[in-house]
């Protein structure tokens, strides 16, 4: 499972969505929390459409700002379950 450690939400076509990305890999949370632990975004799958944080708070009607975000992925590779934690960097 690869998980990238910036992205730059503004539209411009290169690196606007926060995602992971893996082969043969089962997906089973991803989170990211902002600085005071709140979870700005959740989702159980990989794919293009629902997988990815396009950088807006819940709801999408407004924009999160600029800063450093933590996350937490647990999937299953080759029927085992691995945990990750880490962190991205969002610039505007």
């Amino acid at each position: 499972l690869y998980v990238p450690n910036s992205f730059t939400p503004d539209n411009d076509g290169v690196n606007d969505v926060f995602t992971a990305v893996g082969q043969d890999v089962d997906l089973k949370s991803l989170q990211v929390y902002n600085r005071w632990g709140d979870e700005v975004f959740s989702t159980d799958t990989l794919d293009t459409y629902g997988g990815v944080w396009n950088g807006t708070l819940p709801g999408g009607t407004h924009f999160s700002p600029d800063g450093v975000y933590t996350w937490h992925a647990v999937y299953k590779c080759l029927s085992n379950t691995y945990e990750k934690y880490g962190h991205v960097n969002l610039f505007r």
